[in-house]
């Protein structure tokens, strides 16, 4: 059990270090008055109808998945740049990534 433990641990560090993440390409970002929102393109946005409004560490996280980045990455630019605590960094960043895969809009890579 304590072994099993460990190992968990182990993968998860790995993941938040190592495990890049990237949008999928069928979006742009775009800034309308004083909202940022993703904008499908092509048959995204045959799938997704309308555009997704963005809040602003929504935004600054779908930035930083433009370039492809690791868990660890974001979270240590979220604390940077907005004062953030780690572990409010995590669960937003968590949070977002969820909904970002939920809707197939993320692709991982090792």
């Amino acid at each position: 059990q304590h072994r099993r433990a460990i190992c968990s641990h182990f993968i998860q560090r790995y993941k938040r270090k190592y495990l890049k993440m990237k949008l999928n390409g069928k979006f742009i970002l775009k800034n309308i008055g004083n909202s940022t929102y993703a904008v499908p393109l092509g048959e995204a946005s045959k799938e997704i109808k309308g555009m997704i409004k963005l809040n602003e560490t929504a935004a600054f996280i779908w930035k930083m998945l433009e370039k492809e980045a690791s868990e660890e990455k974001i979270v240590s630019a979220l604390i940077s740049e907005f004062k953030a605590t780690r572990e409010d960094a995590e669960a937003d960043l968590s949070l977002f990534i969820s909904s970002l895969k939920e809707a197939k809009i993320l692709v991982t890579s090792a």
